[in-house]
């Protein structure tokens, strides 16, 4: 079996920050002042990934990447997608 270090990577990609707008849910039962719930419900997301993809309505991240190898398939973790209408700033960095 090759060392992991003389794998060679196939794929790269992109390296992408974002911040989006996220949903937010008010907790379960009764919402006793909704007017200060409205007002300090908006959550910014600010995320660093991996491109997965990007298409017309949202874009797919991972947090990490496994390449395949001799003993395992290729994996990805923490994956998003995030619609673009949420997204209020990107910033792609090795294009």
């Amino acid at each position: 079996m090759k060392h992991p270090r003389q794998i060679k990577m196939k794929k790269k990609f992109k390296v992408v920050y974002v911040e989006w707008d996220d949903a937010v849910s008010a907790p379960a039962g009764w919402v006793d002042d909704i007017n200060y719930w409205i007002k300090t419900s908006q959550y910014i997301i600010s995320e660093v990934g991996l491109l997965l993809k990007e298409d017309k309505k949202a874009i797919y991240l991972a947090g990490f990447w496994k390449p395949q190898d001799e003993m395992t398939i290729e994996r990805f973790g923490n994956v998003r997608r995030i619609p673009k209408g949420w997204i209020k700033k990107k910033i792609i960095y090795n294009q």
